[in-house]
């Protein structure tokens, strides 16, 4: 195998602004398919010879989104591309969801980096992660029955 060699490499503010610009793009995209008037995504074919398609699961847009031209934004969509992708195989649904919760997560993160926070030191996911897990465990109900 060939080996690959980097000319560019972004550090620091740079690198976050550019991951974060491709975690935007990707999550924009993904978030017209959220809320009660939801919208679909009209995805060109990779091949001339197919007709287009109109896509309303955020999943399977992001895995139609094949790769952004900036290498270092491609790098966050990609992220984001990923995740939605396995929440849709895991769960089934709410991968537009998961993008806009990583994308808000991704931008506080940001600030506190920018802020001179140690980033490794964050870790505030964790705490407020765990409350969900007893009221996930709890047998379900149909609505309207006590």
């Amino acid at each position: 195998m060939a080996e690959k060699f980097y000319r560019d490499v972004l550090l620091k503010p740079r690198a976050r602004v550019a991951l974060a610009r491709g975690v935007d793009i990707m999550a924009g995209v993904l978030r017209v398919t959220l809320g009660p008037m939801a919208r679909a995504v009209v995805m060109a074919p990779v091949i001339s010879t197919r007709t287009p398609e109109l896509l309303t699961d955020a999943g399977t847009i992001a895995r139609r989104i094949i790769e952004l031209p900036d290498p270092y934004e491609n790098m966050g969509a990609m992220l984001i591309r990923q995740m939605a992708w396995q929440v849709r195989e895991k769960v089934g649904n709410g991968a537009a969801t998961a993008a806009t919760i990583a994308q808000a997560l991704l931008h506080g993160a940001n600030k506190q980096a920018a802020s001179g926070t140690n980033v490794m030191m964050i870790r505030g996911h964790r705490e407020g992660s765990g409350g969900g897990d007893r009221f996930a465990e709890r047998p379900s109900r149909p609505h309207g029955i006590a």
